[in-house]
């Protein structure tokens, strides 16, 4: 198997990966001075037993420290890749509760619309209701007068009648 896929497998069940000596040779190579930007002190020092200078290679201290340095880079690199998936739920789901925020607000605008909407009708009904009462009493009182007016001019048909 594949480093690659056998450390996806390892990531997928979520443990944590080993790394190989080769792995780990590679790195160190990627990290080169080169790379990264470093380079080592290169200093000349008498040699006190032949009286001649020769160059030191560089610290070994200062190589761990770079490793060191780059071990905590990835580090919190992926700590931050952790922590930015772990608030990825949340994040979609205040998103989704400021939608229904939105929604809610549209539908109680709708609401008070609608309710003004009723009150102006229930009050123009009150003022339909009074007119048509309103008219009905005319109405009976011009059939009143007309039945009275027939009365008197039955009266009178029948006093001429009479006579």
């Amino acid at each position: 198997m594949p480093v690659r896929t056998r450390r996806r497998t390892q990531q997928q069940k979520g443990q944590k990966t080993t790394m190989s000596l080769d792995e780990f040779n590679q790195l160190a190579g990627a990290s080169s001075s080169v790379e990264l930007g470093y380079e080592p002190e290169i200093r000349e020092v008498p040699d006190t037993r032949n009286n001649e200078k020769r160059q030191l290679s560089p610290p070994k201290e200062a190589i761990f420290e770079q490793v060191v340095k780059d071990a905590k880079n990835i580090l919190s690199r992926e700590q931050r890749m952790e922590e930015l998936k772990s608030k990825q739920p949340f994040l979609a789901e205040q998103v989704r509760t400021l939608q229904f925020q939105d929604e809610l607000e549209k539908k109680d605008q709708q609401i008070a619309a609608l309710k003004k909407h009723i009150e102006a009708l229930t009050a123009e009904l009150k003022v339909v209701k009074l007119r048509n009462k309103q008219l009905c009493n005319i109405l009976a009182q011009g059939e009143m007068q007309d039945k009275a007016e027939i009365l008197r001019d039955f009266e009178e048909v029948t006093q001429v009648k009479d006579e």
